[in-house]
């Protein structure tokens, strides 16, 4: 667990006011249950909320996918259907939500949740761990800046590519905060290189004065965050041209059975094999920095590459066909990277396991590689656009 070596017990005052008004939250929650009382929203709580980026919208650039993979797609992640990912391969508008920073006063972090009145903000992918709290020592604070995110929490990816951006944004408006929870093997190491301030980490926090930053999915003002990201790390030295990712089995079980098979015939296409979880963050940058072609079965471990493939380079995500997803499609989009999503096949009866045709593979990448190039100008375009809609 991640302890700031700094913090010190406010003590049995702040820890009696902060658990009656955890107390006082599911008392009202209860309450409200009974009378059928709405949720209320974090803007209901706030004393003051400020626009950071307004909404907006901006042509879609979809992914590149031969017409004759789509009917293998048989499904999703995350209550995703199968129709929604098949629309959105072919949807014509990129919607962005606005960003909003929320002021809020009298709150208390505990157990992975932020309390505030009968607002309960989330953040730690479970419900209060009571393990943690109200037996742990308590900090006060007069003002912070909240510093995670649910998906974040539970996984890599989402703290690379929506975490790390949201602290980049949430340092401007005071000292970083978050709850208590396991570092990722590589979460050190990436605040190092990207010179981020890693968030004060306790069980229990009152904040005279909280912000919390609200942000969903891609928009102008998070692209810029992107771009941030990738000239910091495009000082580094570069790496290899070409490399694939292995997956093997880390992460919920996607197992692509030929995976050494493909790596093989890559090698004699002049790429690079790594396994990312065995290296250090250090190590993925200096190996992967300034990549023309990245290539690897979708799952966190392609995070990195969001930031490091050259600008409007290409990566290839091998997408297994019960568990197709647009995520890293959509956000190599928005980091000036085209994508090719190639659906694999399945092995028999099994929703895991799946197999890559090779011959077909290799067909594919060249077809990837002359349509990227030949769409590089709209690419640059589609990244210019988002950017110029910044508030």
């Amino acid at each position: 667990m991640n302890v700031d070596p700094n913090a010190k017990d406010a003590g049995l005052d702040v820890r009696i006011r902060s658990t009656l008004q955890v107390a006082k939250y599911y008392a009202r929650r209860a309450l409200g249950k009974v009378l059928r009382k709405p949720s209320i929203k974090l803007s209901e709580v706030a004393y003051r909320s400020d626009v950071i980026c307004p909404p907006g919208e901006i042509e879609a650039l979809t992914p590149i996918i031969w017409e004759h993979h789509i009917p293998k797609i048989l499904g999703a992640d995350f209550g995703v259907t199968v129709d929604t990912i098949r629309a959105e391969l072919r949807r014509e508008k990129f919607q962005f939500e606005p960003v909003v920073a929320h002021r809020i006063r009298n709150a208390v972090l505990a157990g992975g949740s932020v309390f505030c009145g009968r607002y309960r903000h989330e953040i730690g992918g479970t419900p209060a761990r009571w393990g943690h709290w109200p037996g742990s020592p308590t900090f006060e604070m007069d003002s912070a800046s909240l510093a995670a995110t649910p998906y974040g929490s539970r996984w890599f990816a989402h703290w690379m590519m929506d975490e790390l951006p949201y602290q980049l944004l949430a340092a401007k408006f005071g000292p970083l905060v978050a709850h208590l929870r396991d570092r990722y093997v590589h979460e050190s190491g990436y605040h190092r290189m990207l010179d981020i301030p890693q968030p004060l980490r306790l069980a229990t926090i009152h904040f005279r004065d909280l912000v919390i930053v609200d942000e969903f999915a891609q928009n102008p003002h998070k692209t810029a965050r992107y771009r941030v990201f990738r000239d910091k790390l495009a000082s580094f030295p570069k790496g290899r041209d070409r490399i694939f990712l292995m997956r093997g089995n880390s992460g919920s079980r996607r197992i692509l059975v030929n995976e050494q098979e493909v790596a093989d015939r890559l090698a004699g296409e002049g790429f690079i094999t790594i396994n990312p979880t065995t290296m250090t963050a250090e190590d993925v940058v200096a190996t992967c920095r300034g990549a023309s072609m990245i290539i690897s079965v979708e799952g966190s471990h392609m995070a990195p590459a969001h930031y490091l493939v050259r600008d409007w380079g290409t990566m290839i995500v091998l997408n297994p066909p019960c568990r197709t997803s647009l995520c890293m499609a959509d956000i190599n989009t928005f980091c000036g990277i085209r994508t090719g999503m190639f659906i694999c096949d399945t092995v028999g009866d099994s929703k895991s396991d799946f197999q890559v045709d090779i011959d077909e593979l290799m067909r594919f990448i060249d077809f990837v590689e002359r349509k990227a190039s030949q769409e590089t100008g709209l690419l640059q375009e589609f990244v210019t656009q988002v950017l110029r809609q910044q508030a």
